[in-house]
């Protein structure tokens, strides 16, 4: 992992020295560096073929073979050029599908989208991820680029690593969506199914069956329904706030360890998590209780999920403190008493480990996120 990072920080120092490169030197000075280090020797046709040929006579730009047999393609573009044209989308990834090739990658030196090509939808949503090599540049961002990287490696492709996370995520998703589906309606057979299965059901009715299960279908669906208090609480509505934009369709698999924010308990005296990883698949650490709700925080204003538009944002409307403001200042008038400024905006740190806690969950569920996409190790 070492060695991978120090590549892709050393990548950003020649696209320093050389912000444009044609095509020809993008894939010599960078794409090809970057292929070595992830274990494919480009000197090695058995391994790497430049200029593979596909039915139609096109060329494709790599081929990467385990035992002789192509079961990756990538396809490059002059370095920073856009990846978004959707003619070479739909180019590329047919042509990997029409060979047989599940995996196909198209980069500009810099950015790589990697897409599933056997995937029965729509070309933008075999995405299976991307990842930018400026985002090492952040702080600790180099070790979620490094890890989302090391998903292309040559040992990653044998072992079929990327085969589990992509057959996982894909799946996942059309069950979910089938089950939101299945849940927000749900069938008379499924309600009945409830009644019949629920233990002590004393009381229920369909009806109530009925909502249980829409509620389940908005949490499945990441829309989290906030406590009566924080539904009370001012904020904008779903048409008013902007959705939250990811950088990809879904984030790798994270390692053993790794708790649900919302399932995490917090005593006194108890030290902080050491890492927060967030939707978006990247991690930040934590050396103190307020790093949590910084991050959370600082992740909403990111995705557009927060923004001076939603200000002030409070616990409840009873409540005589603001916890997000344009200002430091509370209703009174008062300063906050731990402020901190988070691209903008200013957050109340002031609070007990646990307070600290809830107030990241709180923020989590006035934006209509799930809290088990946070996860703390």
């Amino acid at each position: 992992m070492m060695v991978l990072r120090d590549a892709i920080l050393e990548l950003l120092e020649r696209a320093k020295k050389w912000p444009e490169l044609n095509e020809q030197n993008t894939k010599v000075t960078f794409i090809e560096h970057m292929l070595d280090v992830l274990g494919w020797d480009v000197a090695d046709p058995d391994v790497v073929t430049r200029e593979y040929r596909v039915y139609d006579g096109t060329l494709i730009d790599y081929a990467l073979k385990v035992d002789g047999a192509p079961r990756m393609f990538i396809e490059a573009k002059s370095l920073g050029r856009s990846l978004d044209d959707k003619q070479f989308i739909a180019q590329t990834v047919n042509y990997a599908n029409n060979e047989g090739i599940v995996w196909c990658v198209l980069t500009n030196g810099l950015k790589y989208r990697v897409y599933k090509t056997n995937e029965p939808s729509d070309m933008e949503r075999k995405l299976l991820f991307d990842v930018d090599l400026n985002d090492a540049a952040e702080a600790d961002g180099g070790e979620e680029v490094a890890r989302r990287l090391t998903f292309l490696s040559r040992e990653s492709i044998e072992s079929g690593s990327l085969d589990e996370w992509g057959e996982s995520a894909f799946t996942d998703a059309r069950v979910k969506s089938a089950l939101t589906s299945l849940l927000g309606n749900p069938p008379l057979r499924l309600v009945n199914l409830v009644l019949a299965s629920a233990a002590g059901g004393a009381g229920l009715t369909k009806e109530k069956v009925k909502d249980s299960l829409r509620r389940a279908a908005t949490l499945l669906s990441g829309n989290v329904v906030a406590s009566p208090a924080a539904r009370s609480s001012p904020r904008p509505s779903a048409a008013e706030r902007p959705a939250p934009v990811y950088k990809s369709s879904t984030a790798p698999p994270p390692a053993a360890g790794w708790t649900a924010l919302d399932r995490l308990e917090v005593g006194s005296g108890q030290k902080p998590p050491a890492q927060l990883r967030l939707p978006d698949g990247t991690t930040h650490p934590l050396n103190a209780w307020n790093s949590l709700l910084i991050e959370v925080t600082r992740y909403l204003i990111r995705t557009q999920a927060l923004g001076p538009q939603h200000c002030p944002v409070s616990t409840r409307p009873s409540n005589k403190r603001f916890l997000v403001h344009t200002d430091a200042l509370h209703p009174n008038g008062k300063r906050f008493f731990a402020p901190v400024q988070v691209d903008g905006l200013w957050l109340e740190t002031h609070a007990s480990a646990k307070d600290l806690h809830k107030r990241a969950l709180f923020l989590i569920g006035w934006a209509r996120l799930s809290p088990g996409s946070f996860l703390a190790f």
